[in-house]
């Protein structure tokens, strides 16, 4: 399985998370907690032609868990292959991911032509690459609470809304099949 190295190192994910924003500044606590998580993801290489009649590669991802949309700088990205077991798996198919990126990838350059006046027409999209991507999730205790916070582990951003749902899934996933066979383990011994 290809796994993308994290850029951001440890100690700066911290002080990141620590960091207060510009609005509700009060809300940022130091994290009791840091950790390395991987995501699953499938990403995508299209080729999109120009009204010049040129063609550009463009490079797109999906989660495999719930199917957010990224478009993705390959120059920032620095792979290796990996054969350990990871935490999360695909919730999406690979058929699903072909599905979506297609319209995801169409309403992107339809903004970016707005943007650029440009004409993007998509003329081919690839395979999916089933890969896994890193973020550094911070724990944090207020008011008796948890709370957690993402950061991309490749470019150092905070992650907002679209992010915490796919971790949000990732974790209650996890936690459901750690409870489902501890309850078949359970039902076993009984036997």
């Amino acid at each position: 399985m290809l796994i993308f190295k994290p850029r951001v190192k440890k100690e700066e994910a911290e002080k990141l998370l620590s960091k207060r924003g510009k609005f509700l500044s009060f809300r940022r606590q130091t994290p009791v907690r840091v950790e390395l998580v991987e995501i699953p993801y499938y990403f995508f290489t299209l080729d999109v032609s120009l009204k010049s009649g040129k063609t550009r590669p463009f490079c797109a991802a999906l989660d495999g868990i719930l199917g957010t949309f990224a478009m993705v700088d390959p120059e920032a990205l620095e792979s290796e292959d990996c054969d350990m077991a990871f935490e999360f798996c695909f919730g999406l198919d690979s058929d699903d991911a072909k599905r979506r990126i297609f319209d995801e990838c169409r309403w992107e350059l339809y903004r970016r032509a707005l943007k650029d006046r440009e004409a993007y027409k998509i003329k081919k999209i690839s395979e999916p690459t089933m890969c896994y991507y890193p973020y550094w999730v911070g724990y944090m205790e207020r008011k008796r609470k948890w709370d957690f916070a993402a950061l991309d582990a490749v470019t150092g951003i905070i992650q907002g809304g679209p992010m915490r749902r796919v971790f949000i899934q990732a974790f209650c996933d996890k936690s459901g099949k750690a409870s489902e066979s501890s309850e078949d383990q359970r039902a076993n011994a009984l036997v």
